[in-house]
């Protein structure tokens, strides 16, 4: 293995353990904080797999569709070669980030946590738009008039396209 490649691997792992483990680690730190202080409590809600599974399935294939079509790993500091533009990225320019959203109300019910359930999912949403506004700088920077009449296309979320002029 190259130094290039140990840094890659090293990088994917790190991203992974950082979005994987210690985000929803703290997510769930703060939705409990929230359930402390408000005086809440819940019974787990198992009907809300139901929900979870298809956020699941979603963020999967928003992850599978960088992976396969951009030929790489969805992280920031090394971003994929190729643009991405087809399957879920037609429908929302950061699927990955939007359906990891998706994801947190169903675990909040899961885990009897109504604070993570609503006020976590409701705050993470502009913190993570926040950090795709900075990310899209890049990503302008890379891949120019592509990315930027994209960006008119797709909206940050759903349905909400870039007013142009």
């Amino acid at each position: 293995m190259t130094r290039r490649e140990l840094r890659h691997a090293l990088l994917v792992l790190g991203y992974a353990l950082v979005f994987y483990g210690a985000l929803p680690a703290l997510l769930v730190w703060v939705g409990r904080a929230i359930d402390r202080a408000a005086g809440w409590s819940a019974a787990p809600a198992p009907w809300a797999l139901a929900l979870l599974l298809p956020a699941a399935l979603l963020h999967a294939t928003a992850l599978g569709t960088l992976w396969w079509k951009g030929g790489g790993a969805p992280i920031t500091a090394e971003p994929p070669p190729r643009f991405t533009g087809g399957g879920l990225y037609r429908v929302v320019r950061h699927p990955i980030y939007f359906t990891y959203n998706l994801l947190i109300p169903p675990a909040g019910l899961l885990l009897a946590s109504p604070g993570l359930a609503l006020p976590v999912a409701l705050c993470f949403a502009p913190c993570w738009m926040l950090y795709a506004h900075v990310e899209e700088r890049f990503l302008l920077r890379r891949f120019g008039e592509t990315y930027a009449a994209y960006q008119r296309q797709v909206g940050m979320l759903p349905g909400l396209r870039r007013r142009t002029g």
